[in-house]
């Protein structure tokens, strides 16, 4: 039994020797994908048009869907998410945070958007969306503040508000 803990010691002794530093590094999340084959899009930036409830256009010319999020198939509700969003964000300059996917199958990006103006700790806009019930959360594409998200929808339903509105 001594001899074997003996050679279970020599063994992890020698290991560092015989691996380099780099190999015993633990692995970097950055280290995955060249850094020419990773993703460029903008961190922040100023919205130019708000096309749908769930689309907006940035000054670079670029579409942003808003992750997590799903447009209402009222017209009425869309119009009022329009109206809000145009208030709210046009000629606003904005913070673009992307999650898993970067792009949907269109080009455009994928992105939780909150004004730039506001504290760092501060809801998204879909959040503000959801709350006010002009749009529903959605699982299309990966979003990790999906569960978030059904929060603030569930309590609009609650509420009663927008496309939840006569719902009861």
């Amino acid at each position: 039994m001594t001899r074997w803990i003996s050679l279970i010691i020599v063994g992890l002794l020698a290991l560092p020797s015989i691996l380099s530093a780099e190999e015993m590094a633990p692995p970097k999340f950055y280290d995955i994908a060249p850094e020419s084959a990773k993703p460029k899009a903008p961190i922040s930036a100023k919205v130019k048009e708000v096309y749908a409830p769930n689309i907006i256009q940035i000054e670079t010319g670029e579409s942003v869907r808003l992750l997590g999020v799903e447009a209402s198939r009222k017209i009425d509700v869309n119009r009022k998410a329009i109206e809000f969003l145009s208030a709210e964000i046009k000629g606003k300059t904005i913070r673009l945070a992307y999650d898993k996917k970067m792009r949907d199958d269109m080009g455009r990006l994928l992105a939780y958007v909150t004004l730039e103006s506001t504290p760092a700790p501060a809801g998204t806009i879909q959040e503000d969306l959801l709350w006010r019930g002009y749009v529903y959360s959605s699982k299309k594409f990966p979003c990790k503040q999906y569960h978030r998200f059904r929060f603030y929808e569930k309590g609009a339903k609650k509420a009663n508000r927008g496309v939840w509105e006569g719902t009861r």
